[in-house]
C-alpha cells in the first residue's frame, strides 16, 4: 500500500506541471471552452487545492508537498491567477450564466470477448461508416 502511494506521488510530481500547462492552453482556445471551465464545479476544487499546495508547500515538512510546490511554483501560480480571474468575471444568477451543452453523438455498445477476457466498449458512430454489426 505504501509503495502505491509513493508511485502516485511520483507520478503527481511528474505530470502536474504538464496538466497545469494544458489547462492554461485550453483556457486560451475559445470563449466557449472558458465558459465551460468557469461553470465546472471542479474548477473551484482545483483552485482550493492549488492554493493549499502553493501556500503550504514551501514551509511543509512533507517532502511530497514541498517538491510539488517547487514544481508548480511558476505554472501553478499562473493557472491559479488565471482561474481566479476567470471566476471573478462570473455573472451572478442563473439568468446570465451560459451552460455548455455538448453535441450529442450516436454510439454503439459493443461486447468484446476473447479467451483471456471480455469487456464492453462504447464506440462513437462516425457519419458515413457502416453501422451493421458483423462478427469478427
Amino acid at each position: 500500500m505504501q509503495r502505491d502511494l509513493v508511485e502516485e506521488e511520483d507520478l503527481g510530481i511528474l505530470v502536474s506541471p504538464s496538466v497545469c500547462l494544458a489547462l492554461m492552453k485550453l483556457l486560451g482556445i475559445s470563449d466557449l471552452l472558458s465558459e465551460f471551465i468557469k461553470n465546472s464545479p471542479w474548477t473551484i476544487s482545483l483552485l482550493d487545492k492549488l492554493q493549499t499546495v502553493l501556500a503550504r508547500g514551501e514551509n511543509c515538512d512533507n517532502a511530497y508537498l514541498h517538491t510539488l510546490c517547487r514544481r508548480l511554483t511558476r505554472i501553478g501560480e499562473e493557472l491559479y491567477q488565471e482561474l481566479n480571474h476567470l471566476l471573478q468575471d462570473k455573472p451572478m444568477g442563473n439568468d446570465n450564466c451560459k451552460i455548455y451543452d455538448p453535441p450529442r453523438h450516436k454510439t454503439r455498445l459493443l461486447y468484446l470477448h476473447s479467451h483471456v477476457h471480455s469487456c464492453l466498449l462504447l464506440m462513437p458512430l462516425i457519419p458515413g461508416t457502416p453501422t451493421s454489426s458483423r462478427p469478427c
